[in-house]
């Protein structure tokens, strides 16, 4: 009887041990992911994607200037941020605004070799010389 009872005793801590070993082997612990932002990232919502830029060239003042493709979203996606509520966000830089001239309202213009005279609806004119 002893035999048995040290059979069955046996047993028991053998299927003990392969539930431990089981349940070991099979549990997780619960893990949390944290997203690492690198430093100088853009978020998405404040940038124009490379892969939307169709081509750049550096302009007469030194200053890169960017086309996009014909995209409407970024990354040609509906979900992603348009383009018109990303220039809405934009500040208007007003500094340079008495400077510059809304070429929608030119009218009319005269050029010579050394010179151009733009005429607008407003019946202002401006005249540039070489």
């Amino acid at each position: 009887m002893s035999k048995s009872i040290k059979n069955i005793a046996t047993a028991t801590v053998i299927v003990i041990m392969l539930i431990g070993a089981y349940y070991l082997g099979t549990t997780q612990a619960k893990t949390e992911t944290v997203e690492t932002v690198p430093q100088g990232y853009i978020s998405l919502d404040k940038c124009i994607p490379l892969d939307d830029v169709a081509y750049y060239y550096i302009n007469s003042y030194g200053y890169p200037c960017f086309e996009l493709k014909d995209t409407r979203y970024q990354l040609n996606n509906s979900s992603n941020m348009s383009y018109d509520d990303i220039l809405n966000d934009l500040p208007l830089d007003t500094e340079y605004q008495n400077d510059c001239i809304d070429m929608k309202q030119v009218t009319d213009f005269t050029a010579t070799e050394n010179s151009l005279q733009l005429y607008t609806a407003d019946g202002n004119g401006y005249y540039w010389e070489k």
